[in-house]
């Protein structure tokens, strides 16, 4: 789940909780060049703006403006009914909303009301999400009701005559350990290919240079952490200090969660008596097979920002391998 789905149904649960009309549109389906991939949300509420994106901006406006002169409402008729609407169907529409090489894309568009029903449908989704549990939202295309379903591990989304499904996973996310350079370079990559990004290190002279905005800083204490917040199957763990005293700690608990990618920044020789050390460490039957080090694809990177893409580049094929898988 991308980390702009996440905000969205964070807007969703707020403006709701504050008796605020809400609109809800989905991209359900794309053909040729689209800005924004099938499953991208978008949320609207009057006086509180957009949260999301379904086109990079092309066709917002448009649907603010209909939503906001009720026309998008009188098309939806008495029941409420969500509408499926089709941008790019012809060469003047494609020119109207800057939509590229003959690109089109087809929404589902909710008008949500602050109910009893549709709050607690939004704010059982919301915890859900934040709670990292895989959860398939349905709508009802006839009459607009919803419903949820917690599931194992079942991403995408669905849509036939008479309903639309949508399955939620958990966010990506990426603990660094170290506040070097390496993990800078890597912390700002990262966050523009969706992962949530945390870093952990307890040198001070590190952490008092890290600014990389967007980035969370782990506080408690590392054990506990990759433990409870780092240890399912949506995580990546690397460790980029080049010192036994942080990476070392990090890998045998990194090395017992189900964390999709676990790597460590060094050298040959480095990975070499790192993995001597580990193997005395280890519990029995716990094993080194899924730990890549030395970290990254081997593209001749010996700057900090060329390792960096030589990381990026592992994690999203490990990801891209992830997602297949479910």
């Amino acid at each position: 789940m991308s980390n702009s789905n996440t905000l969205v149904i964070g807007a969703l649960g707020r403006w709701l909780g504050e008796q605020r009309e809400c609109w809800l549109s989905t991209v359900i389906a794309t053909w040729g060049s689209s800005p924004m991939p099938v499953g991208s949300m978008m949320a609207y509420s009057a006086g509180q703006g957009i949260v999301g994106s379904l086109s990079g901006g092309c066709i917002e406006g448009d649907l603010v403006r209909q939503m906001e002169d009720g026309s998008l409402t009188r098309r939806m008729g008495p029941a409420g009914a969500p509408l499926q609407i089709t941008y790019g169907e012809t060469e003047e529409e494609r020119a109207r909303f800057r939509l590229p090489c003959g690109g089109r894309l087809r929404l589902v568009v909710e008008r949500l009301v602050p109910s009893p029903e549709v709050i607690d449908h939004v704010t059982r989704l919301e915890k859900a999400v934040t709670g990292r549990r895989p959860v398939a939202r349905q709508v009802s295309l006839t009459d607009g009701a919803l419903a949820l379903e917690f599931f194992t591990c079942t991403p995408g989304l669905s849509i036939d005559e008479e309903r639309l499904v949508q399955g939620f996973v958990p966010e990506y996310q990426m603990l660094l350990v170290g506040a070097g350079e390496v993990s800078r370079r890597v912390a700002e990559l990262a966050r523009n290919l969706d992962f949530r990004v945390f870093y952990w290190d307890f040198r001070e002279e590190f952490l008092r240079g890290w600014d990389v905005e967007g980035t969370e800083r782990v506080t408690e204490p590392i054990e506990k952490a990759v433990r409870e917040r780092f240890s399912d199957r949506y995580n990546a763990i690397i460790t980029l200090a080049h010192d036994p005293r942080l990476d070392d700690v990090v890998l045998m608990d990194a090395l017992e969660t189900d964390a999709f990618y676990i790597g460590a920044l060094g050298s040959e020789r480095t990975a070499t008596e790192r993995r001597k050390r580990l193997e005395q460490l280890l519990d029995e039957g716990n094993s080194l097979d899924r730990l890549h080090a030395p970290v990254g694809i081997p593209i001749g990177s010996r700057t900090p920002g060329e390792i960096a893409i030589s990381v990026l580049a592992e994690v999203i094929s490990a990801r891209a391998a992830l997602r297949k898988a479910v």
